[in-house]
């Protein structure tokens, strides 16, 4: 029953259902995408931001961004960690608007996103909220990733990854003209095109690690299972897919 609830869900893109489980690393392309919020609960909150970087083969192909206009308040609190303010996003389009365009974005990629049932949880509810169509794409948690790669860390939190595993890293490459007019804000997590940046480099790092000959089933063993933005919970894709560690 879990394959045929997959097989339905992925047909929509590939001819063969399960024909991105067998492409090559080297070939897939992936999108990391990171949400900011206004808060952290998905039915009672909106998204503010969402950043989204695409890559192939250890090469960023394109970066985007996109801040939202709520339609409820931004509590001062969470516009301190990710410095989005109520001026930020007074000209924004609202969800409805700029979901086409991170559609298209993503179309035929596989999604990377770190702590992935977060930012799944809150797209999934801005299109049930907007009635939208939700996509067949899947997502992968890059966080049992990480625990696979580097078992001895403490901690998979995002800040922590890059400071023991990409000290020296600076997230030199976004300028302005990666981000709507006047929206740059500062070098710093809670960003989500920076934080997309910093994952980007970490996860292909990482893939650095697998068989050259690796595939994307690689991935998703290693991950537990698959996200898909219909599906509250992560699907795994067979009964020999193991799950995440703890």
């Amino acid at each position: 029953m879990v394959t045929l609830s997959f097989q339905l869900v992925a047909e929509t893109i590939y001819a063969d259902p399960e024909s991105w489980l067998d492409q090559s690393l080297s070939n897939a392309t992936f999108v990391v995408f990171d949400v900011e919020t206004t808060g952290l609960t998905a039915s009672q909150s909106r998204v503010l931001e969402i950043g989204a970087i695409k890559f192939r083969n250890g090469t960023i192909l394109e970066r985007r961004n996109w801040l939202i206009k709520p339609d409820i308040p931004i509590p001062i609190d969470v516009q301190n960690i990710h410095g989005i303010t109520p001026g930020l996003v007074s000209n924004s389009p609202p969800f409805s608007s700029i979901y086409p365009e991170f559609s298209a974005f993503t179309s035929n990629a596989i999604l990377l996103a770190h702590n992935a049932r977060f930012d799944h949880a809150f797209i999934a509810e801005e299109l049930t909220r907007n009635q939208l169509p939700f996509p067949a794409t899947p997502i992968l948690d890059t966080i049992p990733l990480f625990k696979s790669w580097h078992p001895e860390l403490r901690s998979y939190a995002l800040h922590y990854l890059t400071e023991c595993l990409a000290p020296n890293h600076e997230a030199h490459h976004i300028t302005d003209t990666h981000l709507p007019e006047g929206t740059l804000r500062t070098n710093r997590f809670h960003s989500a095109l920076y934080d997309c940046e910093f994952l980007s480099l970490l996860v292909m790092d990482g893939f650095k690690k697998l068989p050259s000959d690796a595939t994307v089933k690689a991935l998703t063993d290693m991950t537990g299972g698959v996200y898909f933005f219909e599906h509250h919970r992560r699907k795994k894709i067979s009964k020999n897919t193991p799950s995440c560690k703890p």
